[in-house]
């Protein structure tokens, strides 16, 4: 039987929120556990206190690398993955420095550079912006682009239905107006909901459902209610586990975000079959390409046209097509190789 190499994940907020960073860790170990033995660092790991605020601080992430360092040193590992921002890569460089163990970083938070200066052994660019930036930022670090993933069979189409038929996730009140326009996001200033609600506005029919949670959750339910009623807006908090089903009851999605560093709703609205609106930017046209449309988010009545337009368009499996370019079949065997060939190479010209 063959040594399983064993890897370390920070992952501060594991098992407390349902966000982008928590999630691509739920899948990444669910792909590649077969591969490789992880131990995942948390907050939960220390205390079962600890009730996060929906934005992390710099403190935070000191406090929870300056207790996760002990372990970290003394266990042996063959890799060290931080997903905590700049202090868990100051501490993984730390441990290599000490140690000679490896570490990478993937990108999370679009451009980083206290990250490229710690100079992880690999840096995984999520999308060609950043993979571009990083090279003219440092040009001796190695990067290499590997998308964000999306479970194919956990997010899919339902067959055989039509969408005013489908057995809908529970909602209050009775039912949405549809078209039923879908957002998912935190419930943060960046992600502009208030956007998506004016231009739901301008439609004859539609109506918006927005899962999130966050510290704006109630001012968008007070302005959803008041522009658009019961009947075309509800706002509700849905566990990760539970969303396939929020996906296939929507006809379309939208998330209008000032910036995505990725943004993996858009993968999982596509994979089960949405199209998508979203803004026209460089990244969410690499990610979206042909499984929806992209426009000026910030012209509402420009938005909300598209949003009518996308409706009434055949894209004739275009999302899904889109979404499966990101299978995380496909992202974790890159994931495989390269944790693979970098650690049988460890002990040479690493750096400090």
């Amino acid at each position: 039987m063959n040594h399983k190499l064993k890897i370390a994940l920070l992952v501060p907020r594991y098992g407390l929120v349902d966000r982008g960073v928590e999630n691509f860790t739920k899948e990444f170990v669910n792909y590649l556990k077969e591969d490789f033995d992880f131990e995942i660092y948390a907050w939960k790991s220390f205390t079962k206190n600890f009730k996060p605020p929906l934005q992390h601080t710099e403190l935070e992430m000191f406090i929870f690398s300056l207790l996760s360092f002990p372990r970290l040193l003394f266990g042996n590992y063959d890799l060290i993955f931080p997903q905590n921002g700049m202090w868990g890569a100051i501490f993984a460089r730390m441990i290599r420095a000490l140690k000679g163990t490896p570490f990478i970083y993937r990108s999370a938070g679009g451009k980083e550079p206290m990250i490229v200066r710690q100079k992880p052994n690999i840096y995984i660019a999520t999308t060609s912006e950043i993979k571009i930036w990083i090279e003219k930022f440092d040009s001796e670090q190695k990067v290499l682009l590997i998308p964000n993933g999306v479970d194919l069979k956990k997010f899919h189409p339902r067959p055989a239905l039509t969408r005013a038929r489908r057995g809908r996730p529970a909602l209050p009140r009775g039912r949405l107006q549809r078209p039923v326009y879908l957002c998912v996001g935190a419930l943060i200033p960046a992600k502009r909901i208030n956007l998506a609600i004016n231009a739901v506005v301008k439609l004859k029919r539609g109506s918006l459902m927005v899962l999130g949670k966050g510290p704006l959750e109630m001012e968008i339910k007070s302005l959803g209610l008041k522009v658009l009623g019961r009947k075309r807006f509800v706002l509700k908090g849905v566990a990760y586990e539970k969303m396939s089903g929020y996906y296939q009851f929507a006809d379309a999605f939208t998330l209008p975000s000032l910036e995505e560093p990725f943004g993996i709703v858009y993968l999982e609205a596509m994979a089960s079959g949405l199209p998508v609106v979203a803004p026209d930017d460089e990244t969410r046209r690499y990610i979206i390409g042909k499984g929806g449309q992209l426009c000026k988010v910030e012209d509402i009545n420009e938005y909300s046209r598209i949003l009518e337009s996308v409706i009434k368009k055949n894209f004739d499996g275009l999302p899904r097509a889109q979404a499966e370019k990101f299978s995380w079949n496909i992202i974790s065997k890159k994931y495989s190789n390269i944790i693979n060939t970098l650690v049988s190479a460890s002990g040479k010209n690493l750096g400090n």
